[in-house]
């Protein structure tokens, strides 16, 4: 009787286990695909978006640290007193330094490349 016991509470522990399990599996590939999914529409926002080319200045630069990774940030002031920031790669980020005039093109929220005057 007590080995049935045992049995039964094995089960149960089993199963509560199992349902655990399947929660935490079914709570992470949630979160990946909201995850995906904002990723690609974020990239046909960029792509539906009309490509811009205009003067600016470097107003700042900055460096944001997220899960021990660093992300490399330029701010650019437009004539008309926007400013707009933007994710750069770790050479633009040391190519440009803060004051350089030059011409900024992007689409969306996505930098595509400033050439500085001369």
């Amino acid at each position: 009787m007590a080995f049935m016991g045992m049995m039964i509470v094995f089960f149960v522990s089993f199963i509560i286990f199992s349902l655990i399990i399947f929660v935490i599996i079914v709570i992470v590939q949630d979160a990946i695909k909201k995850k995906r999914s904002k990723s690609i529409s974020r990239n046909i926002n960029h792509y539906n978006s009309e490509k811009i080319i205009s003067e600016a200045q470097i107003f700042s630069k900055m460096i944001s640290i997220r899960e021990g990774s660093p992300y490399y940030y330029i701010a650019f002031e437009f004539l008309s007193g926007c400013v707009l920031e933007f994710c750069v790669s770790k050479e633009k980020y040391k190519e440009f330094k803060e004051g350089d005039v030059g011409v900024l093109t992007f689409q969306g929220t996505r930098y595509i490349s400033f050439e500085r005057n001369v």
